[in-house]
């Protein structure tokens, strides 16, 4: 009765498994599924939890045969998931006959020589006879059949005598020796794997003599724990009271067993008892810990050196005890979690707004990287966090009483975090210093961006690795041609001017559009000029210097129109249509666009809807975005989170700033601003300077000095007749040139 019910809850839930996959499947498409399945229908079989591409598509169940004088009658039930070729007992020259499925005749094909039946997917009762003159000494049984059941001559056989190869023996019996014992050792290992939920992994050795036989193994466990997984070369299963039945064959055996905790909680401790059947008196179990999850301390049972054991080769790297009948593994927690996970490894990048007057930074931070401690982040006292987005989700900000810090909990791994937030620290004296991380953490990677308005200038920053500034803009090429130009006015036109050159270029020397390089041919076309003794040369050299320092002049004056407009008006530092603004449209193109048109419009007769159309173009350009609809905002009322202070949308300076390695929270960075008062007060000195140079050069080259020319003929006689005497043959010097002669004629022209 038991196996009854047993076949009939294995065939429902098959049933229940493949109705639930078919009717994944849409109406439209179930015609399909026997032409897909075409010579592949294994594919809906069962799977093999250990191995994948093996598929069971039939189960058999208990082998019943009744063997008589002249024959026998054999009777299994079958359950098949698709069509399969069944194995049937028997072989050559013991064919079974007279074969039927379900009462109905079927026929029985020969496949290596063994039997067997073509049956279509459904639950049957096979049966079928066999006829002899004599009894054989035994009958060949389908390998995948587990059970079976002997009836010999009306009695039933209780020690089975089924060897590996699948031979059923009916006369071996008689002629085993009496000497023969039957005798069964076992070796039980056990691997206690802590974690969620935990495992113990039995492996069972297994040396077995005298006649194949059931035996029933008194393994006795904890009923929180139930079987996870079974590999077991010999047949195998759980009876109701939780022991293992074997059916043993002599050899050596080696039966893998998995069981589960099915308990929310771990327990405290474990042992084995033992119920009747065999089993040994102690086992030798392993531990492996989970660091992760729990520090754990093991009592109650004694440890042993597993190098001096028979464990499995992969389980003596682990901690082995001696756990003896009656005697409980006791595992006492020191600690939960990991003691000392790995330091959390955090990228940040920062965005600084300074305001228009100086008085306060406004601050977008975005970290990511991974957490696997200290599930909090908290910002430095002088930083003042408003938002915070973690994933995309806004968090509540909070303050803890004893530090007085504001921060955030994070509760996972991956952190994708995005925070607002103001420093109120005001320049004070041109220099402004703020912390670098600006959280109470220590990041792997920083990087930010300064965006400064209109007239703040950048001199220099400390505390950063990589930053361009005005400072570290000069390059040792520059600063080598300021001081030549510097050193080159002096001598021509005093120190004084010198002194004056060197000041302007220092100032004007980056400015953009201001002359550099150009003073070089002037300082040499000068210096020429006071070296030159004729008066038609110097005329000359005089002349070009004029157009060098006209050219100069002529660049100078856009130059300096710049330098006033930007010190007075910040903002037109790039331009007439440079936007503030991120995105949307120019405000100030459009009014330019707007005052033309009205101007057209009283000079020409031309309609609105005409001065409309084309400002909708002006619009719709591809430079100038159209203006997007805003977004709806919809808040909870019920909502308790921060809104923080709002970022700015505009860009103007930007300068980019990094770091190279860690950075700790307790790192600053000073800036060296200039304000737009200061560069007002310049933008004048570095044009009243400049024009004081130009007006120094000027005098210098409009100013004619008076020079005595004196003509030496002997001079130039003696340089003509030299120059004659090198164009002459060597073999004519030779004779012309005597020692004394070359001497005077040296003399002469020196």
């Amino acid at each position: 009765m038991y196996r009854f019910l047993l076949f009939v809850l294995l065939f429902l839930s098959f049933s229940s498994n493949l109705q639930a996959a078919q009717s994944r499947i849409p109406d439209e498409l179930q015609a399909w599924i026997p032409w897909v399945l075409y010579e592949q229908e294994e594919k809906i079989c069962t799977l093999n939890a250990q191995k994948t591409s093996q598929h069971f598509c039939s189960w058999p169940s208990n082998l019943t045969i009744d063997v008589k004088q002249n024959g026998a009658e054999f009777t299994q039930k079958y359950i098949i998931e698709t069509k399969s070729l069944i194995p049937l007992p028997g072989s050559i020259p013991f064919w079974p006959q007279n074969v039927q499925a379900n009462g109905k005749q079927v026929l029985v094909i020969n496949t290596a020589n063994r039997p067997g039946v073509w049956l279509d997917p459904g639950e049957y009762t096979i049966s079928g006879v066999f006829k002899w003159n004599t009894l054989p000494e035994y009958l060949i049984i389908p390998p995948a059949t587990g059970l079976v059941s002997l009836n010999l001559f009306g009695k039933a056989v209780e020690n089975i005598q089924l060897d590996k190869k699948g031979r059923l023996w009916f006369k071996r019996k008689t002629q085993i020796a009496k000497t023969d014992e039957e005798s069964l050792s076992l070796q039980v290992f056990r691997k206690i794997e802590d974690g969620i939920p935990l495992l113990q992994h039995l492996q069972i050795l297994l040396t077995v003599s005298g006649t194949p036989r059931q035996i029933s193994l008194g393994l006795k466990n904890d009923p929180a724990f139930v079987p996870f997984s079974v590999q077991s070369p010999l047949p195998i299963r759980f009876d109701e009271q939780n022991r293992l039945q074997l059916q043993v064959r002599p050899g050596q055996w080696t039966i893998r067993l998995t069981l589960r905790n099915s308990r929310i909680k771990s327990p405290e401790a474990l042992a084995f008892t033992r119920t009747n059947g065999p089993w040994p008196e102690q086992e030798i179990w392993v531990f492996a810990a989970d660091q992760k999850l729990r520090q754990v301390e093991i009592k109650g049972v004694p440890a042993v050196n597993p190098s001096r054991t028979a464990l499995p080769a992969n389980w003596k790297s682990l901690p082995a005890y001696l756990v003896q009948v009656d005697k409980k593994m006791q595992f006492i927690t020191k600690n939960r979690g990991n003691p000392s996970p790995v330091p959390n490894r955090l990228s940040l990048d920062r965005q600084f707004w300074l305001d228009e007057q100086g008085t306060g930074l406004t601050v977008l931070d975005n970290i990511s990287g991974t957490m696997t401690s200290k599930w909090r982040l908290e910002v430095v006292n002088s930083q003042n966090l408003g938002k915070v987005d973690v994933a995309g989700s806004p968090r509540l900000i909070t303050k803890l009483t004893p530090s007085g810090k504001t921060g955030v909990e994070v509760r996972k791994g991956k952190l994708s975090l995005a925070a607002e937030s103001r420093i109120e620290t005001a320049v004070q004296n041109a220099k402004l210093t703020i912390p670098a991380v600006g959280w109470d953490h220590t990041v792997q990677n920083l990087s930010g961006l300064l965006n400064l308005p209109p007239g703040w200038k950048l001199l220099s920053a400390t505390g950063v690795d990589t930053v361009s500034t005005w400072l570290n803009n000069w390059s040792l090429l520059d600063i080598f041609l300021v001081l030549i130009i510097a050193l080159a006015t002096g001598r021509i036109l005093g120190w004084a001017w010198g002194m004056a050159a060197l000041v302007t270029l220092t100032l004007c020397f980056h400015q953009n559009g201001s002359p550099s390089y150009i003073w070089l041919p002037l300082l040499a076309t000068l210096g020429l000029q006071k070296i030159i003794q004729s008066a038609n040369a110097e005329r000359v050299i005089r002349f070009i210097g004029l157009i060098i320092l006209t050219a100069i002049i002529v660049s100078s004056i856009p130059y300096m129109v710049r330098e006033i407009r930007v010190g007075i008006y910040p903002q037109l530092e790039y331009g007439r249509y440079r936007s503030i603004s991120q995105g949307g449209i120019d405000q100030r193109k459009i009014a330019a666009v707007l005052e033309d048109e009205i101007m057209l419009m009283e000079s020409v007769p031309t309609s609105r809807a005409m001065v409309k159309k084309k400002l909708n173009s002006y619009q719709s350009a591809g430079s100038f975005a159209a203006p997007v609809a805003p977004k709806r905002i919809e808040i909870d009322p019920q909502e308790m989170i921060q809104t923080g202070p709002g970022l700015p949308n505009w860009t103007w300076t930007s300068t980019a700033l990094h770091w190279n390695g860690p950075v700790n929270p307790e790192q600053n960075i000073s800036f060296l601003l200039l304000s737009p008062f200061m560069g007002t007060i310049l933008a004048f000195v570095r044009v009243l300077l400049l024009c004081l140079l130009l007006i120094g050069f000027l005098q210098k080259c409009l100013i004619v000095r008076k020079k005595k020319v004196k003509t030496n003929a002997g001079a130039v006689v003696a340089a003509v007749f030299l120059f004659a005497i090198m164009l002459s043959p060597p073999t004519v010097q030779a004779e012309i040139l005597s020692p004394e002669l070359l001497q005077a004629l040296k003399n002469r022209l020196l």
